[in-house]
């Protein structure tokens, strides 16, 4: 077959949109002065090693987006007078003239790359496409598309941003890799936002393109995400209900006696809208009212209500023979919700099957979709899941691009970046122990929210979950590890915010929060790491990057002194460097990553040793991606490090929600693939080394933990 009939069959329309939108986001002035950036993305397309009649790709767009405009006018020529039609094919013509525009206007590099110039307007394939357009399409258009600039009024306003290029939201593959989406929802110091007039109406050509072609597909596995989502919300509510149910009585017994008492009253309108969720008849898939999911939305937004109310403040800051039994009920009941609201198990099982489900979608019904086989065999495996979800959710409209678009359809921007309420719900997960501590892990998001990017402040549902800490019988400890980076300026407000809760004297023996960044270019081993080979100078730039603390991102409580972080970094490095990579005098880019990964697990379980948390979280900015592959790894490493290795058919499942179901749930999309391999890498190497050193090196390991620490280490289900 022919190069040119190859691509005439295998360019689909979707990926003919992802080339046209790419394509129209070229900025020729800084192709012409050859930047690096733009330059690189356009020789994308006019590659040196193409003759200059050759451009076959984005030719071959053009005849995928012709023969869909066929397709659409033979099979049903009245649908083109529906409005919404009309929306979704001006939006792809529009970005194919964009196209043709903007590689037309790059001349002088097109002539540097083929050693001619040639003007893609005057191409037989766009040329054909202009045709049938106006031909056969514009003359059934019922009336005038209402125009971009009138959408970006209503919806975007004049808002606009001095300086995109520093900012990451420059372009549509960023929102489709969902990189740094909390950005939408922020403004900058100055009160900009952080996107461009041009970046949003490119998202929404794409987007009403996108629910025009796409509207007859009924078998997109994401469609069904609501309905589970409805389910976790609905046994939620039971199991919350159910927890606090006798700080429901006592809060009743007096409650409606003072109606007129605001947090009294939204705590009410709280309970009500969880009891509501708690019904199976508000299930979604029997009912057409309003769910259960909407009923526990409501359950959020009236208890942070209250937990906001001047009230609640006042009776906080009483003393406890000050309050009268409505007000110790209704506190009481309050922290109670808040300490379920975080230690909720929800229907994990439910979710799991989701996820397999749309590996069974990619694998063409084949029966084995669980996987049957060797540790090793698995962690292999949770790559090819990460290549059969991102084959899947390829056929259908981008996830990530229609939540943005929602953000402002939906006005969800003036709430701004608060994961919490934006269903990211945290749970637990799992526990591990061993003699000296034993914690609940415990899924969550950054508790923070912000509207502007300097600007971060707890959310109030953590306060009343730390509180709540402090009113058990044996008051009960939280240990935070932090990924962000807190030399980033876009993470280093949240990381201050819930650093400084340390240093609150009502929460100081309740929480503790190590920062362990992961965002970094030491991290990642890129920028002037990236050659750095000499196992000596890395090794001693992984202390220096730790010893250097807050300087390079790092940050430890009280209770742990930099004396114990010093020495035990001083003991481990060399145990790492002789037992998982031979004590090599050069390590490759990937030795140095898995290095980085095997230090940081070792560092944490000395941290859980050293103050033994009940609770203990692997937390970034939402928890979709870094949190996610943490608290996934960390299972596997104690799991790894017990007397019994061994894996069971229901850990392999919760592995396989903790990678997937988050961001599938969250953001329609598979977890980022760079931390996938991080974490599959790390837990591979590992698996190796104890399979064939592990008396040895826990020999070695054992004087800097306690004793016993590895022979009574264990993992449970929740």
């Amino acid at each position: 077959m022919s190069k040119k009939k190859l691509l005439e069959d295998d360019i689909s329309i979707m990926e003919a949109v992802d080339n046209l939108s790419s394509i129209a986001e070229l900025n020729p002035e800084e192709v012409e002065a050859e930047k690096g950036e733009e330059r690189t993305r356009v020789l994308k397309w006019l590659s040196p090693k193409r003759s200059g009649d050759d451009l076959s790709e984005v030719k071959a767009s053009f005849r995928a987006v012709h023969n869909y405009l066929k397709k659409v006018y033979s099979k049903d020529p009245t649908s083109i007078k529906d409005q919404e039609m009309q929306k979704g094919i001006h939006a792809i013509m529009t970005l194919a003239g964009e196209a043709v525009e903007k590689i037309d206007k790059c001349s002088s590099l097109f002539a540097r790359a083929h050693g001619m110039e040639m003007k893609l307007s005057a191409s037989k394939e766009y040329q054909d496409l202009q045709k049938f357009y106006h031909e056969k399409i514009v003359k059934r258009f019922k009336e005038v598309l209402e125009s971009e600039d009138a959408w970006m009024a209503e919806w975007a306003g004049e808002k606009d941003v001095k300086d995109v290029e520093q900012v990451g939201l420059k372009d549509l593959e960023t929102v489709k890799k969902d990189r740094e989406y909390e950005l939408f929802y922020l403004h900058d110091d100055e009160g900009k936002p952080f996107y461009n007039k041009n970046l949003l109406r490119h998202i929404k050509l794409v987007a009403d393109f996108d629910e025009i072609a796409f509207s007859d597909l009924h078998d997109d596995p994401l469609l069904k995400v609501k309905v589970v989502q409805d389910k976790d919300a609905h046994e939620t509510a039971k199991e919350i209900i159910d927890v606090v149910q006798r700080d429901i009585q006592a809060f009743y017994q007096d409650a409606m006696k003072f109606k007129e008492h605001q947090m009294v009253t939204f705590l009410n309108m709280a309970c009500m809208a969880l009891l509501m969720a708690s019904h199976e008849r508000h299930l979604m898939k029997r009912t057409y009212g309003k769910t259960c999911l909407s009923y526990y939305s409501d359950f959020q937004f009236y208890l942070r209500e209250a937990l906001t109310s001047p009230q609640y403040a006042k009776t906080v800051e009483m003393g406890n023979d000050e309050r009268d039994s409505l007000l110790t009920a209704t506190l009481s009941l309050l922290h109670s919700l808040c300490h379920a609201l975080f230690l909720r198990r929800g229907v994990k099982e439910d979710m799991g099957a989701f996820v397999y489900n749309v590996i069974h979608t990619a694998t063409e019904g084949k029966e084995q979709v669980k996987h049957k086989g060797s540790i090793l065999s698995f962690f292999t495996h949770l790559l090819d899941c990460h290549d059969d979800i991102e084959n899947v959710l390829r056929k259908y409209p981008n996830g990530p691009l229609f939540k943005t678009l929602d953000i402002f359809r939906d006005q969800e921007a003036n709430i701004g970046f608060d994961p919490y309420r934006h269903e990211n719900l945290p749970s637990r997960v799992y526990r591990c122990k061993n003699t000296e501590f034993n914690t609940t892990i415990v899924r969550m998001a950054c508790p923070t929210k912000q509207e502007r990017i300097d600007q971060a402040y707890v959310i109030e549902e953590f306060i009343g979950f730390l509180r709540s800490l402090g009113e058990q019988k044996t008051q009960q400890k939280m240990l935070i590890f932090n990924f962000q980076d807190r030399t980033n300026w876009k993470e280093y407000s949240r990381c201050e915010a819930i650093e400084s809760l340390q240093a609150d004297a009502e929460f100081s023996k309740h929480i503790w929060v190590v920062t362990l960044p992961k965002n970094t270019d030491f991290y990642l081993q890129i920028d002037e790491y990236i050659r750095e080979t000499n196992s000596d100078n890395f090794l001693s730039q992984l202390k220096a990057q730790v010893l250097s603390f807050e300087e390079c991102g790092f940050s430890f409580p009280r209770g742990i002194t930099k004396k114990e972080v010093s020495q035990f970094v001083e003991d481990i490095i060399p145990i790492i460097h002789q037992y998982f990579f031979d004590g090599k005098e050069a390590l490759t880019r990937k030795n140095r990553l898995d290095f980085i990964e095997i230090f940081y697990h070792f560092l944490q379980l000395k941290v859980m040793e050293l103050i033994k948390p009940d609770f203990t979280s692997f937390m970034c900015k939402d928890s979709l991606d870094t949190g996610a592959a943490a608290t996934a790894s960390f299972m596997g490493f104690v799991r790894l490090l017990s007397l019994d290795p061994s894996f069971s058919e229901e850990e392999k499942d919760l592995m396989l929600w903790m990678v997937y179901a988050p961001a599938l749930f969250v953001r329609e999309r598979p977890i980022d693939v760079q931390r996938l391999n991080r974490l599959v890498s790390f837990l591979t190497i590992t698996t190796v080394l104890f399979e064939e050193k592990r008396s040895k090196i826990i020999n070695d390991l054992e004087p800097l933990f306690e004793k016993k620490t590895f022979d009574s280490l264990q993992t449970f289900l929740q």
